[in-house]
């Protein structure tokens, strides 16, 4: 790719060297998936000074370039080439990897592929957490420094899991996501998969978890031009990005996030481990009180199984806050496909969301997301009110 501003800059991918039999590093398959968001974006021609999948080639300069425009046009139309190309099998991988967040989609991809697996050969033999952009995204020093501390923590905070069941927990830094131009859901399914594709070497098939949506739900929410989050065409893209040598799958597309959370509320790892919070800046551990930790203990409590997650959040911050959640729920059902299928839910249990908010609660989530909200916020009495109205 041209340098921009006349710099030239240096991207990295880092792991142990007890990982380094895995490691591609005959192809530059990786770099040139990873950066392809990067050149689209800028409108610049994309070249490859190495060697690459003439596979992985092709489907992106017929299929994804042109898919990913169509999509969204603030992604331009390039070139992309390359000095080399192979077209068989150069590794004899026989891995099956996937990434694990501790998060409710992870989970929920470890209890149908290495709990349940369809047969052996599709059994989950290694797991990854990448350092490309879920923990912050950032060309600024301090921040990056920041963002590796907190890449750090959390994967300090999850290697339980992957132990107890006898995984390699890899861990792969990386400053990828300095590059990228817009946030990491923009992006995600293009440098998640160029991770997965450094692993080549000792992998034959890569999953990706479906990210919180079933499948009807993002194609409604992509008909309606609603979406621009890229992770929502995966099923499509992520064929395109196989090589010959790594075959990339979506799945469990077709379950929604309550669907997941019930079947993961009798699977004792996720009761004691299910790390799904916002504010991953401050703590690795669940806040409780934030959006989705907050939408995520309502859906749990609509399902009735709250109190078997208890020792994986603090359900008495949460229930100080659940009549706001209650209100956001009813007042944004018809607007957010969560809340949506939280109101859904609970009408079919039997569960009263209005006898667990109050009017105050309902009148505050509505002045939040009225129009006036943003001009009015920076003023001192209207923050002191809805603090107020909240209570």
């Amino acid at each position: 790719m041209k340098k921009r501003q006349n710099r030239q800059d240096e991207c990295f991918y880092e792991i142990a060297p007890e990982y380094a039999e895995l490691a591609d590093t005959e192809t530059c398959d990786s770099f040139m998936l990873s950066m392809l968001q990067v050149a689209m974006f800028y409108g610049e021609d994309l070249h490859i000074s190495g060697l690459v999948s003439e596979q992985l080639l092709l489907n992106l300069n017929r299929e994804i370039i042109p898919i990913l425009n169509a999509f969204n046009a603030q992604y331009r139309k390039i070139n992309l080439t390359a000095d080399r190309t192979y077209s068989r099998a150069i590794y004899n991988g026989h891995g099956v990897g996937t990434g694990f967040s501790g998060g409710v989609d992870s989970f929920f991809t470890f209890l149908n592929n290495f709990a349940h697996p369809v047969s052996e050969e599709r059994k989950i033999t290694h797991a990854f957490f990448f350092n490309v952009g879920s923990h912050g995204v950032s060309a600024d020093p301090k921040e990056l420094a920041q963002i590796h501390g907190q890449f750090e923590s959390r994967y300090n905070y999850l290697t339980d899991y992957p132990r107890e069941i006898g995984l390699p927990f890899i861990k792969m830094n990386s400053n990828i996501h300095r590059f990228q131009p817009s946030g990491h859901i923009e992006n995600c399914s293009f440098v998640t998969c160029g991770a997965g594709l450094l692993f080549q070497k000792g992998l034959r098939r890569y999953l990706l978890s479906s990210g919180g949506y079933n499948y009807k739900e993002k194609f409604d929410s992509l008909l309606l031009g609603e979406n621009k989050d890229t992770s929502t065409l995966d099923p499509l893209l992520l064929p395109y990005f196989s090589t010959e040598n790594l075959q990339f799958s979506a799945v469990e597309t077709k379950f929604s996030r309550m669907e997941k959370l019930n079947a993961l509320s009798v699977y004792e790892p996720a009761l004691h481990r299910l790390n799904i919070c916002y504010r991953h800046d401050e703590l690795a551990e669940n806040c409780s009180v934030c959006e989705k930790c907050g939408f995520t203990l309502l859906m749990l409590n609509v399902l009735g199984c709250i109190d078997q997650f208890a020792s994986a959040f603090d359900l008495k911050k949460y229930y100080r806050m659940e009549k706001y959640y209650a209100a956001k729920a009813l007042v944004h059902a018809s607007t957010d496909i969560y809340y949506a299928d939280i109101c859904r839910q609970a009408k079919e249990r039997g569960f009263s969301l209005r006898s667990r908010t109050t009017l105050m609660n309902i009148l505050a989530v509505k002045i939040e997301s009225s129009r006036l909200h943003e001009a009015l916020r920076k003023s001192a009495w209207i923050r002191k009110l809805g603090r107020w109205l909240k209570r």
